[in-house]
């Protein structure tokens, strides 16, 4: 008699590491460590986003004209919304390569 983990129905294996996982649903390919993740999302970018930008390459170029003309002031007023932000931000990483260098 096989363990549980053969009679399981939901057991697959990971196409990405090749190790088995109980899958949440009938359709998933991958397991949730990161590595995998990741090699799950560059999948769907090969073979859904690439072939959809190969069909309508000039989409975004035409999409920002059009978008910075109804909005000629957004990044100007983004950053000074940010400023203090960015600041601060830029402070504290000079503060924690000045502790890993001592």
């Amino acid at each position: 008699m096989g363990t549980t983990k053969e009679l399981d129905p939901r057991t697959k294996t990971c196409q990405a590491c090749k190790e088995s996982f109980r899958a949440e649903t009938g359709r998933q390919k991958f397991c949730k460590r990161l590595q995998c993740a990741n090699k799950r999302k560059r999948e769907y970018w090969k073979k859904y986003i690439v072939g959809w930008m190969k069909k309508k390459p000039n989409y975004y170029k035409k999409y920002l004209v059009e978008w910075k003309k109804k909005n000629p002031d957004y990044h100007s007023e983004w950053r000074k919304k940010n400023k203090d932000y960015f600041k601060n931000y830029y402070r504290r990483m000079k503060q924690q390569k000045k502790k890993s260098e001592k």
